[in-house]
């Protein structure tokens, strides 16, 4: 028995909503953008609006949530900045900015050992190129270099300063622009 539906139908129905789908992450992106001129003028009730606004268009955005969770951990909600960050992370397992954000958090709260994880499992994986995160991988190893006797102080100060050079030699080599924007 043949069906009255045709092909050429459901190809239209499925590019439509590929398009929809498009016009939502562009429009995230355009409310995301807003909201980084508004931390940048320290306007952070503005940004938080702005960001609500991108969720409401794309709420699977990893970057909105990522974004959200930076604005919770400025205002000193770190409970709720860990939970967007780690939504960002589930959603996106290769966000480095969330996942070094929430490495931050959790050094913020004390929890040295999970952000020094957190940050060593980045940098060996997709952000081996991020600066940030060997900056905080650094810097989480020089902290916990002064806390320990002088055997592993002098082995971990010097993993410190290793880490710390190679996030000044990244940072000083990195493009104005990604090489990630360029698409065939």
């Amino acid at each position: 028995m043949h069906s009255n539906r045709s092909v050429y139908s459901t190809a239209v129905a499925t590019r439509q909503s590929h398009q929809r789908a498009q016009a939502r992450r562009a429009l995230c992106s355009l409310w995301l953008a807003t909201g980084t001129a508004f931390v940048a003028l320290q306007r952070l009730d503005e940004a938080g609006g702005a960001v609500a606004e991108a969720l409401a268009a794309w709420p699977e955005s990893p970057e909105a949530l990522t974004m959200r969770g930076q604005l919770a951990a400025a205002e000193g909600q770190h409970v709720m900045a860990l939970n967007e960050f780690h939504a960002a992370v589930a959603l996106e397992a290769n966000n480095i900015r969330a996942a070094v954000a929430l490495a931050c958090v959790e050094h913020e709260l004390g929890r040295r050992d999970v952000a020094l994880g957190l940050l060593k499992n980045i940098t060996r994986a997709h952000g081996w190129c991020d600066p940030e995160a060997w900056y905080w991988l650094g810097r989480l190893e020089h902290e916990l270099a002064l806390e320990c006797d002088s055997d592993a102080r002098t082995q971990m100060l010097r993993r410190a300063l290793k880490y710390s050079s190679y996030a000044l030699e990244l940072e000083s080599s990195q493009p104005v622009r990604p090489f990630s924007i360029l698409r065939p």
